[in-house]
């Protein structure tokens, strides 16, 4: 096994899907992050034990990216990742919440955990290496599936605004 795939999201989902197939067109190794590794049944069935590793991993949370990579990296046995998937993902409705470090908490989850998981793994990643994230169209005001379900589009003049939770329309939760 000389290839390695790494997932986030991969408990359920579009992630879990990814991992499904891989395992299924693939004899290749994946390493999937999990905010709760010891319940991660569905993705534990979808690939064989001998290929996986799920490990503790939380993308609204700097030192548990952190941790992750550097974990990811201690399994690469020299190995480079030949995909890197973020898709890990949480769309709260309702009140918003921060984390501990006073950011939007589907911020950091959606945006910044990736953004610093990427940059913590870049030198591993092997040549030709793809890197992928989702989104979602959620915050596009043009998005018509969005707004039929109450999204009215972005609300925030920065990437910074997003993070702090400073929206453009502060009468709206």
């Amino acid at each position: 096994m000389s290839t390695v795939h790494v997932i986030t999201g991969a408990t359920s989902g579009l992630g879990l899907d990814v991992a499904r197939r891989l395992a299924k067109i693939t004899d290749d190794r994946i390493i999937a992050g999990a905010r709760n590794p010891a319940t991660a049944r569905a993705l534990r069935d979808a690939v064989p034990a001998g290929r996986l590793d799920v490990l503790d991993l939380d993308t609204a949370s700097p030192k548990r990216v952190s941790a992750f990579a550097t974990a990811v990296k201690e399994r690469l046995g020299g190995r480079g990742i030949s995909s890197l998937c973020c898709i890990a993902g949480l769309q709260i409705l309702g009140t918003q919440r921060h984390t501990a470090d006073g950011i939007d908490e589907t911020f950091a989850t959606n945006v910044m955990g990736h953004l610093q998981l990427v940059d913590a793994l870049s030198d591993s990643l092997a040549r030709n290496a793809v890197v992928v994230t989702t989104g979602s169209g959620t915050h596009d005001p043009d998005n018509r599936l969005a707004s039929r379900a109450g999204f009215a589009g972005a609300d925030y003049a920065s990437a910074s605004a997003a993070a702090s939770g400073e929206n453009t329309r502060p009468d709206r939760d």
